[in-house]
């Protein structure tokens, strides 16, 4: 592991030469280290070896994006994470495809922690709605909560500042023999009729 500020002082013979291998060695690295390095720059990359994610600069030099895990061993990804009690997303969470199996309440931790970039996607595998509850006063398009419906799904994206949700259509198909009233129809179901 190794930093360095990238700035090379005035200095003598063996002093420069140590400062320049130093810089050098952080280069090729990738800074890595288990904290941000202290000084850094637009498009810079860091190896956080606290969490496991390669990690770039924004054009900003204001935030750091996640790229990719650099373990990508199966104890490292996270592809389903199935929940049947309330739960907080983490960063160690991030693109997890989330399913849940019991009415809950799936809370987020702050945006400025899980940072732009952060997304994760849920399915609701229950009969009951799941809310997304967004980190105090934080809101999600707009609203403090969002509800999904049973066998509904969302995309959740973080902007590092705010949340968003992409997509939240829940369809449910029933083929039937007859059309139902209007007033026996749910929100988000779609009937097709057939021949008897």
């Amino acid at each position: 592991m190794s930093q360095h500020d990238f700035v090379i002082d005035n200095q003598s013979g063996s002093l420069f030469r140590t400062d320049l291998n130093n810089a050098l060695a952080a280069t090729a690295t990738l800074s890595s280290g288990a904290s941000a390095p202290a000084t850094t720059y637009a498009y810079m990359l860091w190896a956080d070896t606290t969490t496991g994610w390669l990690k770039i600069r924004n054009a900003a030099n204001t935030q750091w994006i996640r790229l990719m895990l650099m373990n990508n061993a199966a104890g490292s990804r996270r592809p389903v994470l199935s929940k049947g009690a309330n739960y907080t997303m983490v960063d160690a969470d991030h693109g997890a495809l989330v399913r849940c199996t019991a009415a809950l309440t799936l809370a987020l931790d702050a945006a400025a922690t899980l940072g732009d970039g952060y997304y994760f996607s849920l399915i609701n595998d229950h009969s009951a709605a799941i809310t997304i509850d967004p980190n105090a006063s934080e809101t999600i398009n707009g609203v403090t909560t969002i509800t999904v419906p049973a066998a509904g799904s969302v995309n959740v994206h973080c902007t590092g500042s705010a949340w968003y949700m992409l997509s939240g259509v829940s369809v449910r198909t029933y083929i039937s023999t007859a059309i139902p009233a209007a007033g026996d129809m749910a929100d988000g179901e779609l009937w097709f009729t057939r021949e008897a």
